[in-house]
């Protein structure tokens, strides 16, 4: 079943933003991690901050603000 968006009605009169992401599905995974891997790609440098998990709620507040990039807890 297909959903319809009105943004005129359903988002813009309601000031209402949508934020998406877009990730890869499972199947592809092995050919990715395999890319990554030959490349020797260094994806520590994508990630902006570390949290513990105690930091949880700062973490999400930072998030909300849009103060990290790519964030990750790490235990």
């Amino acid at each position: 079943k297909k959903t319809v968006i009105d943004p005129s009605n359903q988002l813009i009169r309601k000031q209402l933003s949508v934020i998406g992401s877009w990730y890869f599905n499972i199947s592809e995974y092995d050919e990715i991690s395999r890319f990554v891997l030959e490349k020797k790609l260094p994806l520590e440098k994508l990630v902006t901050h570390r949290f513990k998990l105690e930091e949880a709620m700062q973490a999400f507040k930072m998030f909300d603000e849009r103060k990290t990039g790519i964030s990750v807890f790490v235990w």
